[in-house]
């Protein structure tokens, strides 16, 4: 709409009975088309230069930047001054209508339309012809072609074609399922703030984006057993969900099922369990490429877990980072289950755990047994004081190859003797174990764990060296003493310290013994009082299922 030429419509002192001349900014051009006798442009005066009243005032409308020329009532000028709105420049090219070097240069304007409104007027008049070009990221295209373009990759699922309501009542099942479909391979489907009631929905498209505008505002509720079950085996493309909320009405399954081989990236959402009956996320392919970054899982106390990987080989590969999971204190399942997870940076949370049992990790493959694949590191686990463990890794057999490193314990219960494992690893060394099978425990090293021996004079051990590379013994028991450990329930290629305090007040023979086919056994003999004496056990593996503990060196401070 034109604007007032506020100054003449106040009067202009010296100007009475004088006249203002319109010209076109910059140029010696009449302004006449672009002036109005009203706010609504219903009338024109027809000519650009306008006489003045008594007052030097005039009404006077204008649509664009003129230059205007004040005189008074015997022909002299006053002064030039430029009114009108500015805007940015818009380049809207047509054969269509008038010209087509719309570049700002005022130059290449004259006499043709230079404001959007006048453009599109023409438009209008021309019934609205559709050979409009527009530059689309450098490239012309139509005016019809572009704004289709924008519509196939941008829908809207509560726009008017697809009628989604999001009150969290409503079934927008079918609504959302129309505005994937529409959004084609690539597209983007937008959520607005809304809670949307899914139901088994089934997405055959290969490649999508979901988004919302955040997981507290933009929610998926699920009334069925599984409220989005991806089918696409497609591996070149991505289907993606950003920015949403995952919640029930009843009690789901699951929440996405992934049960082809095919790519999946989920970020930035958050995923309420609270009533999910098996898990958030179920991996049920081969060849699958997962990521999971910045998400957010609040268990439920009957859920089995928050993602599981069920495949039937490990060819997938499962990124899971900076996420957060929530554990509520009656939790009895597994928060993370299966092969092919790279775990980083994430934090466990069960500080509300403070009985029962449950695990962190677990690493083991679902169809070949015995066998643990897998990375973990630089994740913080928080434990209330349970029997829960961290990392479940009971059935290690050959074939392995596990990695957790730089991880963080908070809370979980220490070992309080050498046989006791503490609740990170729950570990056993299954017979079948050989050389193919490797497990790191990486969080380990540079860990001390410190006990007082005051009644025993021989101190056996299987597990505790488990968590910690160092052992302290306080030895205060008026004997010798003998250390030894059984290679059973350790894996291959770990190594420890036992550090040995000879506080018993007198000199006492230490012995540090392994078990081998052939007995390592290592003496310090008459070891004085307040001395120390050094013990560096390792283990290997011998042929299969025949693990061996021996003593590599020996050392004392006398």
């Amino acid at each position: 709409m034109a604007s007032l030429v506020h100054f003449l419509a106040a009067g202009v002192n010296g100007a009475e009975s004088g006249s203002a001349t319109f010209l076109l900014r910059g140029l010696a051009s009449s302004a006449a088309n672009w002036l109005y006798n009203d706010f609504e442009e219903t009338t024109q005066p027809g000519t650009n230069v306008i006489t003045l009243d008594a007052n030097g005032a005039a009404e006077v409308y204008c649509s664009l930047n003129v230059d205007v020329t004040i005189r008074n009532s015997a022909g002299t000028i006053l002064r030039t001054v430029t009114v009108g709105d500015s805007a940015g420049t818009i380049d809207v090219r047509s054969s269509s209508f008038r010209g087509t070097d719309y570049d700002g240069n005022p130059s290449n304007t004259l006499g043709q339309p230079i404001s959007l409104l006048q453009i599109f007027d023409n438009w209008i008049q021309s019934a609205g012809a559709p050979g409009w070009a527009v530059d689309v990221n450098g490239t012309d295209m139509q005016l019809d072609e572009a704004f289709a373009t924008f519509a196939g990759l941008f829908v809207n699922v509560k726009g008017p074609d697809y009628g989604a309501v999001g009150d969290g009542v409503t079934d927008d099942t079918a609504a959302v399922a129309a505005a994937i479909d529409d959004a084609g391979t690539g597209g983007i489907v937008y959520f607005p703030p809304g809670t949307y009631v899914l139901a088994n929905l089934t997405v055959t498209a290969s490649s999508f984006t979901l988004m919302g505008c955040g997981p507290s505002v933009s929610i998926l509720k699920a009334t069925g057993t599984t409220l989005l079950n991806l089918t696409s085996a497609t591996t070149n493309v991505w289907k993606a969900f950003v920015g949403l909320g995952f919640t029930s009405a009843a009690t789901p399954n699951r929440y996405i099922d992934i049960n082809t081989n095919q790519n999946v990236s989920i970020r930035d959402c958050e995923f309420d369990c609270t009533n999910v009956a098996v898990e958030a996320l179920n991996i049920d392919t081969t060849g699958a490429r997962v990521i999971v970054d910045g998400c957010r899982f609040r268990l439920g106390t009957g859920t089995d877990f928050a993602i599981h990987s069920s495949g039937t080989d490990d060819s997938s590969a499962i990124s899971v980072d900076n996420c957060f999971f929530t554990i509520p204190a009656t939790f009895t399942g597994t928060v993370i289950r299966g092969v092919g997870f790279n775990v980083a940076n994430s934090t466990f949370d069960a500080s509300a755990v403070t009985s029962g049992a449950y695990y962190m990790v677990d690493a083991e493959h679902q169809s070949l047994a015995g066998t643990y694949l897998g990375v973990v590191t630089g994740n913080t686990f928080i434990d209330g004081g349970s029997s829960g463990y961290v990392f479940n890794l009971t059935e290690v057999d050959s074939s392995s190859d596990f990695t957790e490193d730089n991880n963080s314990f908070i809370g979980f219960p220490e070992p309080t003797a050498l046989t006791d494992p503490g609740h990170i690893y729950d570990y056993s060394n299954a017979a079948g174990i050989d050389p193919t099978s490797r497990i790191s425990l990486g969080s380990r090293k540079g860990k001390q764990l410190n006990f007082s021996n005051s009644g025993s004079a021989t101190l056996s051990g299987t597990r505790a060296n488990l968590v910690a590379e160092r052992i302290h013994i306080e030895h205060t028991n008026a004997s010798n003493l003998q250390v030894s450990f059984s290679p059973g329930e350790m894996p291959n290629g770990l190594d420890w310290l036992i550090i040995v305090h000879n506080n018993s007040g007198g000199a006492r023979n230490i012995v540090f013994s392994g078990t081998s086919q052939s007995t390592s056994t290592h003496t310090l003999s008459a070891l004085p009082d307040g001395s120390y004496g050094f013990g560096h056990f390792f283990s290997f593996q011998q042929g299969t299922g025949n693990m061996v503990t021996a003593v590599v060196g020996v050392n004392r401070t006398d």
